[in-house]
């Protein structure tokens, strides 16, 4: 799992380069691809988690995408996403940029662009890109009292510049713009940041700083730091040697001015690939100054099912603590439960599917 094929079709999947020309009689300079997900989850708590798993065996996460590619010319390049969630009622517009490719080393990206700043955000919604049911949540959760390491996307401008020099690739990607945070809950505006990386085939090490300013009045657990600061840095590694796969991202945000939100999180997952089958095991956690935080520990398998489909299944033991002082709303969450669970660890069994076209 996560060849340089599998990295390239998620990539491709994600920002719209495509190898699959439309029908017959149509501009086949148009480009498609798509990706289905759909996650079936039950924990023995009553307790809601991620917004919505608890006792309940359901499906708590089913996603469709379709992503559109269009070449102008010999330097620009159109591309879109549209997904569909569960729960839903409209088709959202995930991303739509621009692309101007100045020479094999220099591209420039316009328009609203998928979040780079981690290991897997430009394809977080392409489940087959990776060996977890979902990512992560203690690192990747963009819940708004989560570990927010991430966010999902930004309107504005990229620019990536690439070289490679004895056969590691360096990449450096200035980015700039404004994102609007999840639930309807604000803005972060002003946003500035930059990635760099370097890799072989074998390991990838990044890094990742961006800043913004909050525009959170509206949401009534943050409006007291509407107008401040977020300062994210994050730290990840990838490694594909032999049948062995890894990955390693750590990250610290804050809030100008409210230390308690001072945030610390991390994951490390480790597989063996046999066959048509990838066992891994992850270790996550985040913590909060304000005493909100989770352990975790994964136990997984997936298995390829063909070159497009995978089924997955993953065990979660959570050990959640509470938030030391209840929210302006009365709310007072312990790790990503919506409040403190009946028992100190709860199970969490996960199965999903992902599909790819």
């Amino acid at each position: 799992m996560r060849n340089k094929k599998t990295l390239a079709l998620a990539v491709t999947l994600a920002l719209g380069g495509a190898h699959t020309a439309i029908a017959s009689g149509v501009d086949d300079s148009i480009r498609w691809n798509g990706f289905m997900s759909a996650v079936a989850a039950v924990s023995d708590s009553k307790s809601i988690y991620l917004e919505d798993i608890n006792q309940d065996m359901g499906i708590r996460d089913y996603r469709f995408g379709l992503s559109m590619s269009k070449k102008l010319g010999e330097n620009w390049n159109v591309a879109a996403l549209l997904i569909a969630h569960e729960g839903e009622e409209q088709i959202v517009l995930h991303w739509g940029m621009a692309t101007y490719q100045f020479n094999d080393h220099v591209k420039v990206a316009l328009g609203k662009q998928k979040f780079m700043n981690t290991v897997v955000s430009e394809y977080y919604h392409v489940g087959y890109a990776y060996p977890w049911v979902r990512p992560p949540q203690e690192f990747y959760g963009i819940q708004s009292l989560g570990p927010n390491m991430s966010i999902d996307a930004m309107n504005g401008a990229s620019v990536s510049l690439r070289t490679t020099s004895n056969d590691i690739e360096y990449t450096l990607q200035p980015f700039m713009g404004v994102s609007d945070l999840p639930a309807e809950s604000g803005q972060l505006k002003k946003l500035v940041g930059v990635k760099g990386s370097a890799g072989t085939d074998v390991v990838v090490v990044q890094a990742a700083y961006f800043q913004g300013m909050l525009n959170v009045a509206n949401s009534p657990d943050r409006a007291f730091v509407d107008g401040k600061n977020l300062k994210t840095w994050t730290l990840g590694s990838t490694l594909n040697w032999k049948n062995m796969i890894g990955y390693l991202e750590y990250g610290k945000s804050s809030i100008s001015g409210f230390t308690e939100f001072d945030t610390d999180a991390g994951y490390a997952t480790l597989g063996y690939k046999i066959g048509q089958y990838l066992p891994y095991v992850t270790y996550a956690q985040f913590e909060q100054d304000s005493g909100l935080a989770q352990k975790s520990t994964y136990l997984g398998l997936r298995h390829e099912l063909n070159s497009f489909t995978s089924l997955k299944v993953e065990w979660q033991r959570i050990d959640p603590t509470q938030r030391s002082t209840p929210l302006p709303s009365g709310a007072q969450p312990a790790g990503l439960f919506e409040a403190m669970p009946d028992k100190s660890i709860v199970n969490l069994l996960s199965l999903g599917v992902d599909l790819t076209f």
